[in-house]
């Protein structure tokens, strides 16, 4: 059973620097923010205003500019649960985008923030363009990491 654990969890971190790192790759070669910015449209985001909600359909990918987000789930009894905060360099909304599933969280704004809105269409542009962020790369690394974390989407 250990040996199971420490498997799933090698590849649970296997899972997350692969896709959490393609855009890292990126940024060791040239500045992410110029790197985006073609494929993106300048978004502003005002405090409390939602960038998305959980359960929406995953239609773009969201770089943070400025500011700051909070990342939360709200379950069934009506709980909510901070996943986190997204800060400038954060980025967010991949996981649904490359899987087609819905959200699992919602981001809302706890300061007025920018973030780079990239569609589906422009991420596959971007894909195109960087070897890292190949489509079918980050849906497969998606996946794994969601079956690793057992939070598949329902």
């Amino acid at each position: 059973m250990q040996s199971g654990l420490k498997q799933k969890d090698a590849n649970l971190k296997f899972s997350l620097g692969s896709f959490f790192d393609c855009l890292g790759n990126i940024m060791k070669r040239t500045d992410l923010y110029a790197c985006l910015k073609p494929h993106a449209e300048e978004v502003r985001v005002e405090l409390g205003e939602v960038l998305f909600f959980q359960g929406d359909p995953g239609d773009c990918f969201y770089y943070v500019v400025s500011g700051q987000l909070r990342a939360f789930t709200r379950s069934d009894d009506n709980q909510v649960q901070t996943l986190g905060y997204l800060f400038p360099g954060d980025h967010c909304g991949e996981g649904a985008l490359v899987t087609g599933n819905p959200h699992r969280a919602t981001v809302r704004a706890v300061a007025p923030s920018t973030v780079l809105k990239i569609s589906h269409s422009g991420f596959r542009t971007l894909a195109s363009e960087h070897r890292e962020l190949r489509h079918e790369r980050c849906v497969t690394c998606v996946g794994r990491l969601s079956k690793f974390t057992g939070k598949q989407n329902r």
